[in-house]
């Protein structure tokens, strides 16, 4: 996948990286999302505050969107904290494509691997965040009902 290749200032390793290969060492590495916790080599948090950095700064194209919202949606070793962040940060550069909303909307659903009740919020959030950058946002409105059907009660309230 290609991403765009500006350059960002590492904060942690006082350092100068590529974007690109920012992003495949973060997802190259997606061991560290599937490993708990106390059996990483590597903290996470520093890279997701790098990651965050650099959607605040340049926003984030659609493939990178995708590959964002496809980790905070699955069920990984990630912490709440990180996932909100993550969640908090998706600035897109472009218009929110609709397999992006389908791949969240899809993530409500009734299954072991659903989302905590603070990650559906967050979630809904952004969604309602983004609504005026969707490039349908008649689509959305198919799905409202289907959506809400799905969150937890929890999450609603």
């Amino acid at each position: 996948m290609r991403f765009k290749t500006c350059v960002i200032v590492s904060t942690y390793s006082n350092q100068v990286c590529h974007a690109e290969h920012f992003f495949d060492d973060f997802f190259l590495s997606n061991l560290a999302a599937n490993t708990p916790a106390r059996s990483r080599t590597t903290k996470v948090g520093p890279v997701v505050d790098e990651i965050c950095q650099y959607a605040y700064q340049f926003g984030l194209q659609d493939a990178e969107l995708q590959r964002l919202v496809t980790l905070v949606t699955s069920k990984t070793e990630l912490d709440q904290n990180n996932l909100t962040t993550l969640i908090k940060n998706l600035y897109p550069a472009n218009r929110v494509s609709i397999e992006i909303l389908t791949r969240l909307i899809n993530c409500f659903r009734q299954a072991k691997r659903k989302p905590a009740p603070a990650i559906q919020v967050a979630l809904v959030r952004w969604i309602i965040a983004v609504h005026d950058v969707l490039e349908d946002p008649s689509y959305l409105s198919c799905f409202y009902s289907v959506m809400f059907d799905l969150l937890d009660m929890i999450s609603l309230r």
